[in-house]
């Protein structure tokens, strides 16, 4: 039986009435600074999340905008913030960094000619790569604009104590501060680009060079139709041992997205879906494509340093059931993969990722690891299979010597052995500067990458990210931290490189399971008869003042799901959490699909939910229930499928 499992639904909850289409400008006045002046830099808001950097306590904060969420970091010993902040401030002449939140255009933008208005609110973004997480509902940027902050364009005019005056003495010196949009899929692929110079002194005429001062709109429909991440990178000419020294800020304001145009179909329905094209015949079993309607994964959000899944998981966690029972296959890596010449990592047996993990001395000598090496790789496989429980699933523990000097890898799972996802993963390091093979690096601004703890201490990973039920194979790929692109894989991960020993690479301790097949999804409390009592013991005061975002068509975590959707699938209303997957089971004779939802621990008793199909969503067709689900897909056809949930009764919400 073939089983191609679809990637991550955008799981449908009936709603009534038809929801607009149309774009969504973000203007961060709906953030409510009034007080001429102000500005919030995230020390005034409450953490989701809690971490450490450089020894200290680090806050991750989250605020919203036109329903586009933008994160924060703060670090109280150190009085300082990045990612993201806004400010209505408008000192345009005060020169360093206890002007970090004004824009040097004097204010906000007005949305629709770009001129500055005074006392208008707008982003401030502070890092050399910031980025924003867009709802799976809004995956079609089309602009936003953008100009300096006065700290960075005064640095950058006069010159300060940290960077250089842009010219030089002589005001020759070919200096710029790039900014770089990218746009990425909610798999992590670079979808397009688009840059805008801050500031620009390359031109062989010195009349031309510039500092912005005014609000630029930046088109950004070259990034395509399926966005799911807005990454923005700040380089420039002047760069130190720590990166760039300019300033790196930046301010925006009026962010525009639409919905991707099968999601207005798809939200005007009120429903997720499912598209699915057959491939004329002879397409044989197994080698029949399925296409997802871009833009339904919805977004992930960062936890500081670690994954979605949040803190560590200790090796003696109680929480812990089982261990990697086998290993499938290993490929190792050279040790320097700017050198093939000086070998492979040797150092270690595979087997030694089986079972508990037990470096805790951090003596690499004899500690029981297997070490990767530049871009290799190890598969195990778990007996019985990793289940998608609630919270994270799996941990990854590598033999890190300090948090403070870390080697990473990629994670991928299979359910199967031969199809593997990747946990989408990113590092928030500047890529200016390589990392040396012992430089100390701050874990945090790390996500979805393994061997962020110190030895002892797992990274955890939760399958819900991928829209999967199970995995019976777990594959580590070192990250090759080279920042040249003839080394590095996708997005460049700046790590420490080169590390020309036999115990090079990623160093495999163990992967310890905290769900498995079969297992108790929740508890027997959590098994609610209604959905008033199950949002009563679900949110807390804060979500009910001074906005009630407790209704069933409110989303209260902003992660694309309304409160009825988290209901209804088992899902935590209050963390952000990517939706359960349609299944397609079975293809028979080439023109029969089954299709089905992965398990649940069970159906709301409140609630109908029900699979329907359609070839072109006009005309849907119940098929009753949610186990073997059976429609006729003809050659050169599509079907689209949808699950409709709905309250029983005259209860609609």
């Amino acid at each position: 039986m073939k089983n191609l499992k679809l990637p991550t639904l955008v799981a449908g909850a009936f709603l009534a009435g038809a929801v607009s289409a149309a774009a969504t400008t973000v203007t961060f006045e709906d953030l409510g600074l009034v007080a001429p002046g102000s500005a919030e830099d995230g020390f005034g808001l409450t953490p989701y999340t809690t971490g450490t950097a450089f020894g200290e306590v680090e806050n991750w904060n989250r605020f919203t905008s036109g329903g586009v969420a933008f994160e924060n970091r703060t670090i109280p010993a150190f009085g300082s913030w990045d990612e993201w902040a806004y400010s209505n401030q408008t000192d345009t002449t005060t020169a360093g960094f206890g002007n970090d939140l004004s824009s040097w255009a004097g204010g906000g933008a007005d949305p629709l000619t770009g001129a500055t208005i005074a006392g208008g609110t707008y982003g401030i973004a502070s890092g050399a790569n910031t980025w924003i997480d867009l709802p799976s509902t809004l995956r079609v940027p089309t602009s936003i604009m953008v100009t300096n902050t006065t700290y960075a364009a005064l640095a950058m005019r006069d010159g300060d104590a940290f960077s250089k005056k842009f010219g030089g003495a002589r005001g020759t010196d070919p200096d710029f501060f790039l900014l770089s949009i990218l746009g990425e899929n909610a798999m992590g692929s670079v979808t397009g680009s688009v840059d805008l110079y801050l500031a620009d002194y390359r031109s062989a005429d010195s009349a031309g060079d510039f500092i912005r001062a005014d609000w630029v709109k930046v088109d950004l429909t070259g990034l395509g139709t399926d966005v799911a991440r807005l990454t923005f990178d700040l380089t420039s000419s002047d760069t130190g041992a720590f990166g760039i020294n300019t300033p790196a800020y930046f301010a925006v304001d009026n962010l525009v997205v639409v919905p991707e145009p099968s999601a207005m179909l798809l939200v005007s329905f009120g429903l997720g879906g499912w598209f699915f094209t057959r491939r004329p015949r002879p397409a044989r079993l197994g080698t029949v494509p399925s296409t997802i309607v871009p833009g339904l994964l919805a977004a992930i959000a960062f936890a500081g340093a670690g994954s979605a899944s949040g803190q560590g998981i200790s090796a003696d966690d109680d929480a812990i059931v089982g261990w990697a029972s086998s290993v499938t296959s290993i490929i190792r890596g050279p040790i320097n993969a700017a050198d093939y010449s000086l070998g492979y990592a040797t150092f270690g047996e595979p087997e030694n990722a089986l079972g508990k993990a037990d470096v805790v001395a951090k003596d690499q000598v004899s500690a029981p690891v297997v070490s990767l090496g530049d871009g290799g790789q190890i598969t195990l496989s778990f007996d019985p299979p990793i289940g998608n429980g609630d919270g994270p699933d799996f941990a990854v523990f590598e033999n890190g010597f300090t948090d403070e000097f870390l080697e990473l890898a990629f994670v991928e799972v299979s359910s199967d052995g031969t199809n593997f996802k990747r946990f989408p993963a990113s590092a928030l390091r500047q890529v200016g500067q390589q990392i040396g093979p012992f430089d100390a690096v701050k874990p945090s601004g790390l996500y979805n990458l393994a061997g962020i703890y110190p030895a002892g201490v797992g990274t955890p990973f939760d399958l819900a990210d991928l829209g999967m039920q199970e995995a019976s194979h777990v594959r580590i790929i070192d990250v090759v931290g080279s920042i040249d692109p003839a080394y590095g894989e996708g997005r460049l991960i700046n790590d420490p490189f080169p590390t020309a020993y036999r115990t090079g690479g990623f160093d495999l301790d163990a992967i310890a399971v905290l769900h498995q097949l079969p297992f108790h999804f929740g508890t027997d409390d959590d098994k609610f008869l209604t959905y008033e009592l199950w949002a009563t013991a679900k949110f807390d005061i804060e979500h009910r003042e001074p906005v009630d975002m407790t209704g069933a068509q409110a989303d209260a975590d902003s992660d694309g799901m309304t409160n009825l959707q988290e209901y209804a699938f088992w899902t935590n209303p209050t963390n952000i959490t990517i939706p359960l997957s349609l299944e397609i089971l079975h293809l028979f004779d080439e023109e029969v699909v089954e299709v089905r939802l992965p398990l649940l621990p069970g159906l709301r008793p409140d609630l109908d939910y029900n699979i329907e199909g359609s070839s072109g969503f006009v005309y849907w067709q119940s098929h009753g229930g949610l186990n073997e689900v059976q429609a006729d897909v003809e050659s050169d056809e599509q079907e689209f499928f949808r699950l409709v949930v709905e309250p029983l009764g005259d209860d609609a919400r």
